[in-house]
């Protein structure tokens, strides 16, 4: 793997379809005749970001003016992808990237869902080129369409050697009561294990805590996404403590979507670093949260008062949680590594 010598950043948990621009987003719905609540592009991409507290659902609301402008339309989907990379490397300090994605979700009426992922594989391979980013692919599942799950482990599985390396299932997982989840989706996590893949999972975000007992013992998940009400039952805290099992938090989004509503002196990133609980600090959507990578370290400097050392080993836990091989992974850590230690040279 190769890695620019001025970014270090590691995402893990950033929505493709949650970080196109705005402005792009606006030319093609325009183009299609798309009725939005917005006559410009500026204020479209104002629309889009959330910036009071209110709900998950609320805060998906947007994708409900961003997806009818993309889906199915192989064009608009290259043209994102690759700005998003762009954007990647130089709005998030990016230098490795998971992006995940629900395959059915963009195709629309005229593309199929296999479709949909050659074109972000070739469109990836085009981005990574020109902005020097290493980019790996997760195919999501979503809770309210478990009939597709096994497509998309399908699906996954096919294009394991092209860069795609795990599943996800996203979604609402508030009616989660930690047993609950589709059969379909359980089956297709089992399918996924034993395909090889990587498994990570939506879970405690606005569901219970037992949530994550699901989805880690019944769907072999590796990583959680959010997981922020493990702490409302001690015993599922502890066990996934103990487990070392990581955890992808997104500060900000945790609050616009509500599922965080403690002032961020009380944010359970706070205990999780008191700790030592396994997790790194990412983006999410955006589009939708209005920042990248950069502006929510800062973002937590600012307003729950962490420390650079404390961003830097979040940093760190993202590259040794990242889906790849043992070699590839070691080296990304070496590189994180180096570039913290000349940051950290140069603020003494």
């Amino acid at each position: 793997m190769k890695f620019p010598c001025d970014r270090f950043g590691v995402e893990l948990h950033l929505h493709l379809d949650g970080a196109f621009r705005a402005e792009t987003i606006y030319k093609y719905a325009v183009a299609k005749g798309i009725k939005l609540p917005s006559t410009c592009p500026t204020a479209f991409k104002d629309y889009l970001v959330i910036r009071t507290p209110n709900s998950l659902l609320d805060f998906l609301g947007s994708f409900d003016f961003i997806l009818p402008a993309v889906a199915g339309d192989p064009e608009a989907l290259t043209e994102l992808t690759v700005q998003c990379l762009e954007d990647c490397a130089t709005k998030g300090g990016l230098c490795y990237v998971e992006l995940r994605f629900s395959p059915h979700l963009l195709s629309g009426p005229t593309l199929s869902p296999e479709m949909v992922v050659k074109t972000i594989i070739a469109a990836v391979d085009c981005g990574s080129k020109k902005y020097n980013i290493n980019v790996r692919l997760i195919l999501c599942m979503m809770r309210h369409m478990p009939e597709h799950s096994a497509e998309v482990t399908r699906l996954a599985k096919c294009y394991q050697n092209h860069g795609v390396v795990a599943v996800d299932v996203a979604g609402d997982d508030k009616p989660c009561d930690g047993t609950n989840t589709a059969p379909e989706i359980k089956q297709a996590f089992k399918e996924a294990k034993n395909g090889g893949l990587h498994r990570c999972a939506h879970a405690g975000e606005n569901g219970c805590a037992a949530s994550v007992t699901e989805a880690v013992n019944d769907m072999f998940a590796e990583r959680i996404g959010h997981g922020y009400h493990i702490l409302d039952e001690d015993e599922v805290y502890d066990d996934m403590k103990q487990r070392n099992m990581h955890f992808e938090l997104c500060p900000l989004s945790s609050k616009l979507t509500g599922s965080v509503v403690a002032e961020w002196e009380k944010h359970p990133i706070h205990r999780f670093i008191a700790d030592n609980v396994n997790f790194s600090i990412n983006t999410d959507d955006p589009t939708v949260t209005g920042q990248w990578k950069v502006d929510e370290e800062k973002m937590l400097k600012t307003f729950a008062c962490l420390t650079s050392d404390q961003l830097e080993a979040a940093n760190l836990r993202a590259a040794s949680a990242a889906f790849l091989p043992e070699g590839e992974k070691e080296e990304l850590m070496n590189h994180v590594r180096s570039q913290s230690l000349a940051c950290r040279t140069d603020r003494h």
